[in-house]
């Protein structure tokens, strides 16, 4: 009988011993084991629009098929975040979760601002084919073009080349869905991080009511409107404003190229929403959609000179900005081509931001229309805005306009070959005005022959004058302004 007790004391130590074991095991071990499960999974396949699609992303087939807005996002953004919170408490992170998400109600807190989407952007961009980033520049990988096509062919991997771009539409969707998906998460996951990223309430450098933020958020929000990615929108948006105002500023890293030229109606201004259409396109993800750029970029633009993301500009200033709108994206789109691999076209040939800045500053330096709205001497030969106006929309859509001087000071500058003498280094003298180079030995009244046997490079500056049009026709700003810095 003692031996059964002894028995049934050992036993209920065991089971005892064992409960414990079980209520103290750690919650990360068994997080850890099922992450490690769910990784192992085989790549599961969804139907997208129709399509099979080999199905990499963390998004469910039921989220994609929801009508992407900025209500629905916001929505997924906040069950995101409370997923996360609630991740975090399982795992142990925080015993006070107020120090990894802020008490404010999920559902009252708003979608991420364009700055904040754009540094998660950095993190998820490698899962999708499209180009990356390293601080607020793109990255040109070699190659990396092959490796977008590679990835795309993968995920559709029922799909031929031409069927892909067939369908090209329903598969930039799909890609557009899961990366406006991964930036939130990314987001929410990790709030920490993205803390106060473009909070500062900085007034926008154009002089809108709207800080930099709301301006951008507006442009986020009319682009939403029109059927466009989230994050693809936002990212385009600050990329774009952010390099277009650096370029004709001289901020961050950039030299100015219009330091002493005020902003409003200017060359400067025409510079700069050139240069911001042509990025607009630029930065905006798409597979391999020219259009879709374009149209994107139009519709920023447009919401820019409407009331909807700040304050009009007069009618002939609002004229010029569309016109120089236009304008830039005709400069990006004359510059991208597409790619074609076996006969189907997958891709873009994309220049560089540089050349884009060249090119609006050549477009604007060599082929602008200056209209003297505002004589100097006589206001009885001032154009009104309606006449300006009409000034603009007679003119040829490829001439980049302005109305407010000084006229563009542009000059031709190349190397030509000039023969001089070795010994006293006197250039060999011009048998004419046209005729710089002149070989072999050259008489001199009164002197010897005088050799020029060595040769050099000269810089040579031609000038270019620019169009103008004025209501006197003896009015001419070159001579007024006196802008040849050569004399």
């Amino acid at each position: 009988m003692k031996k059964i007790k002894l028995i049934l004391v050992l036993f209920v130590v065991l089971i005892g011993t064992t409960l414990s074991n079980c209520q103290h095991n750690d919650f990360d071990e068994l997080n850890q084991e099922a992450e490690l499960l769910e990784k192992k999974k085989t790549t599961k396949f969804i139907y997208y629009q129709g399509l099979k699609v080999k199905h990499r992303f963390k998004s469910t087939e039921k989220e994609l098929k929801v009508k992407k807005n900025k209500k629905t996002l916001k929505k997924l953004f906040n069950e995101l975040r409370k997923q996360a919170r609630y991740k975090s408490r399982l795992l142990g992170k925080s015993s006070n979760m107020d120090d990894v998400i802020d008490d404010e109600p999920y559902e009252d807190v708003e979608l991420p601002n364009a700055e904040t989407v754009v540094e998660a952007a950095k993190v998820v961009l490698p899962l999708f084919p499209y180009e990356e980033i390293e601080d607020y520049i793109i990255l040109y990988r070699p190659n990396k073009e092959f490796i977008d096509e590679e990835m795309i062919r993968g995920d559709f991997s029922e799909l031929s080349d031409s069927e892909i771009v067939t369908n090209e539409s329903i598969v930039d969707d799909y890609y557009s869905e899961n990366f406006d998906y991964m930036i939130l998460e990314e987001i929410a996951n990790n709030p920490t991080v993205y803390d106060n990223i473009g909070t500062s309430h900085q007034k926008s450098t154009s002089g809108d009511n709207l800080n930099k933020a709301e301006k951008l958020l507006c442009f986020v929000t009319e682009a939403m409107d029109n059927g466009y990615g989230f994050a693809r929108s936002s990212f385009s948006v600050f990329l774009a404003s952010e390099r277009a105002n650096e370029s004709r500023t001289g901020s961050g890293n950039t030299s100015s190229y219009y330091e002493f030229v005020d902003e409003s109606d200017t060359r400067r201004d025409a510079y700069r929403h050139m240069l911001w259409n042509s990025l607009l396109a630029q930065y905006y993800f798409t597979i391999s959609s020219k259009s879709g750029r374009l149209c994107f970029a139009e519709i920023v633009a447009n919401a820019n000179e409407e009331a909807m993301c700040g304050s009009p500009n007069n009618i002939d200033a609002r004229e010029m900005d569309y016109h120089n709108n236009v304008i830039g994206r005709k400069i990006w789109n004359d510059n991208t081509g597409y790619r074609t691999i076996f006969g189907a076209t997958i891709g873009l040939n994309r220049t560089t931001t540089s050349h884009l800045k060249d090119l609006a500053l050549e477009k604007i330096e060599k082929n602008g229309l200056f209209i003297v709205k505002e004589h100097p001497t006589n206001v009885g030969f001032d154009y009104n805005a309606l006449e300006t106006q009409a000034l603009i929309l007679q003119t040829d859509i490829d001439t980049p306009v302005y109305f407010v001087g000084p006229i563009a000071p542009v000059y031709e500058t190349s190397l030509v070959l000039e023969y001089y003498n070795c010994e006293t280094g006197n250039p060999a003298p011009k048998k004419n005005e046209n005729d710089i180079i002149l070989l072999g030995k050259v008489p001199v009244e009164d002197e010897e022959e005088e050799e020029y046997n060595c040769t050099r490079y000269i810089t040579v500056h031609t000038p270019i004058y620019q169009q103008y049009v004025s209501n006197d026709t003896n009015y001419n700003p070159y001579f007024r302004h006196n802008t040849n810095p050569f004399n």
